[in-house]
């Protein structure tokens, strides 16, 4: 989901980076893992409309995400380190990332 996720022309990041890439392709998330290694930083911003914008296997997995962040936690800052070395980005045992979501219904 995040490496493939592109950013739409209505959304409102979308202005910030048209400017730089093919406007047809901005890998959001992409860029937003270069600026967290650029910017030495250890949490990746994810808005909650583009993960519902996603079509889950199981069409209950943002609710029950919700309901039990706290169960997902671990295995969104696994697959956020895993994403994070495929982008080029060194993990040491002592370096954690974090996952920060924002615009959530309701808060």
């Amino acid at each position: 989901m995040i490496v493939s996720f592109v950013l739409s022309p209505d959304d409102p990041n979308y202005e910030a980076y048209a400017d730089h890439e093919d406007e047809s392709a901005i890998r959001y998330y992409v860029r937003q893992a270069e600026k967290l290694k650029a910017e030495e930083q250890k949490t990746l911003y994810v808005d909650f409309s583009h993960m519902s914008s996603y079509q889950w296997e199981d069409p209950q997995f943002m609710d029950r995400m919700q309901g039990e962040y706290v169960r997902f936690e671990p295995y969104l800052r696994q697959g956020l380190t895993q994403f994070l070395a495929e982008q080029g980005h060194q993990i040491f045992d002592t370096k954690w990332f974090q996952v920060g979501i924002y615009n959530l219904p309701g808060v």
